[in-house]
């Protein structure tokens, strides 16, 4: 939007689909930095913590991969959203996505520093 003269120029049509674009893209790194958490954190302790580290650790890496396919329906999602809003009042609503991805990835991220406490607190079996 612009302003002119502290006025919101009502002329103006927010931007479509830069906002989904930046999102999609953030949930691309972090899907990846996901992947490649959790393979350091394998890597890490996957001798103390042994199976159980390694199944968390291969469960991350599978959710990752989910992620890495659901981005694009809510990419979709949130563009149809943001352009259904602006053609029936002429701006953004809140009609977006829902939040059931953003608490599976908090989940994923409960789970590997679950495992990498755990194998701190094991300790080097050595």
């Amino acid at each position: 939007m612009t302003y002119s003269g502290g006025r919101r120029d009502a002329s103006r049509v927010p931007d479509k689909g830069v906002q989904a674009e930046r999102t999609a893209l953030a949930w691309q790194r972090t899907a990846l930095v996901l992947a490649a958490t959790s393979a350091a954190v394998l890597r890490l302790v996957a001798y103390r913590a042994g199976a159980g580290a390694m199944l968390a650790c291969g469960l991350v890496v599978i959710v990752a991969i989910v992620i890495m396919r659901l981005i694009h329906r809510r990419y979709r999602r949130s563009t149809s959203a943001v352009r259904r809003d602006v053609e029936r009042r002429g701006s953004v609503g809140s009609a977006m996505p829902g939040a059931r991805l953003p608490a599976v990835v908090a989940a994923s991220t409960i789970v590997l520093g679950s495992v990498e406490i755990l194998a701190v607190l094991l300790g080097n079996p050595a």
